[in-house]
This record gives C-alpha cells, sequence and structure tokens, in this order.
C-alpha cells in the first residue's frame, strides 16, 4: 500500500520506528510523498511495459512453433473464450409494434 510506503521511507530518513511528526515541516512530507508516488508511478509503468513485452515473446513462441510444424499451444481457457465468443448469443428480431386497423 502507498501508505506503508510512505512510512517506510519516513522511518528509513529518521533511521527510527518513531516518527517525530511534530518537527516534519509540510514541505518535508510533501517531498517524501511526491518522491514516493514518482517512484511507484515508474514501478507500474515498468511493469506496463514488460507485461506486454511478455505477451508479445508470448506470441512469437507461437510464430515459431508454426514455422516448424508443430502444433500451436493454448491454454484451455482461450479456447474456451473464442468458442463462446464465434457462438455468440441469440438475437431477437426488431421490435415491430402492432398494427391497429
Amino acid at each position: 500500500m502507498f501508505s506503508e510506503r510512505i512510512l517506510n521511507r519516513l522511518r528509513q530518513n529518521f533511521a527510527t520506528n518513531d516518527i517525530p511528526f511534530n518537527s516534519l515541516t509540510f514541505g518535508q512530507l510533501f517531498g517524501i510523498i511526491k518522491f514516493e508516488g514518482l517512484t511507484l508511478c515508474n514501478e507500474l509503468k515498468l511493469q506496463a511495459k514488460y507485461g506486454a513485452d511478455r505477451a508479445q515473446s508470448r506470441q512469437e513462441m507461437g510464430n515459431f512453433g508454426e514455422a516448424f510444424g508443430s502444433e500451436k499451444i493454448e491454454a484451455p481457457s482461450t479456447k474456451r473464450k473464442r468458442f463462446n465468443k464465434r457462438k455468440g448469443k441469440p438475437r431477437r428480431p426488431p421490435f415491430q409494434p402492432k398494427v391497429v386497423t
């Protein structure tokens, strides 16, 4: 959690478990929160970037297998999703109002 990261950073800065909040200024507190927020943001960006790389490498491995004549390995859950997507929902006919004569 973000709050735990802030408390850990404060403990590191003061080198004790007891944080002297009465001696902290708003500027110091804001600086620590801002620094941790930026650090967390960068970590999340890196995770997102490497997650996309991992998906790309999975796709390349599938192409590699096809190139050498082996079947593409798919997780059972993806096969089921594709089948259900193709199957689709039954469609209702469009609404037609009754004609009163």
